[in-house]
């Protein structure tokens, strides 16, 4: 692909029931998938990636990234913010994350810094198992919720991403950046070589 573009959601898409705030500044997990997409030797996707703060960050330390949200406008202001020089390396499109699908073993990692707890049960499982088989072997997914009020909610979260196959490399507990009052709940995971 020569230039950055943003291919329009399907209109029969539904885009995801809960928006988030967008990021103020890279947290440690989506740092951490920044500077491991440097070195991946396939595309990095950034699930959910709002206006693209990690987008862009990997995109200027060579990445190649496929980013994709279920907001057109925020994906409007992604393409806005990435130089011309990263064009090339960046595919952005409007989806459905629910709806989302691509082939087996595409990406080196996957990012969804606090996308998840918009989705029930049943698709925060569906999404895992595919986050799963679209990482090629060996990759790692970053990946966290906010802390709610109930701390057992933590504990599925760990134990759901080990059901879909992962193997847990870290997780941990921080508070955001921008907001130190929302703690946060990320988890590195390593799918099986």
């Amino acid at each position: 692909m020569s230039a950055a573009m943003a291919i329009p959601a399907d209109e029969a898409a539904i885009p995801c029931a809960t928006r988030r705030t967008p990021a103020l500044a890279l947290d440690e997990l989506s740092l951490r998938f920044v500077i491991a997409s440097r070195t991946a030797r396939q595309p990095v996707l950034d699930f959910g990636c709002s206006d693209g703060l990690a987008t862009v960050a990997a995109l200027s330390r060579g990445a190649h990234v496929i980013a994709i949200d279920s907001d057109e406008s925020a994906i409007q202001q992604l393409l806005a913010r990435v130089p011309s020089q990263h064009h090339r390396r960046l595919r952005a499109r409007v989806e459905d994350l629910l709806r989302a699908a691509f082939k087996e073993n595409s990406f080196g990692a996957i990012h969804a810094a606090r996308v998840l707890q918009g989705f029930d049960v049943d698709a925060i499982e569906n999404t895992l198992r595919n986050f799963f088989r679209w990482l090629h072997p060996g990759g790692r997914l970053y990946v966290s919720i906010p802390v709610p009020a109930l701390e057992s909610a933590e504990d599925v979260f760990h134990r759901e991403i080990v059901a879909a196959g992962f193997v847990l490399e870290e997780a941990r507990r921080y508070p955001l950046p921008w907001d130190r009052d929302q703690q946060c709940c990320s988890v590195i995971a390593r799918s099986a070589l």
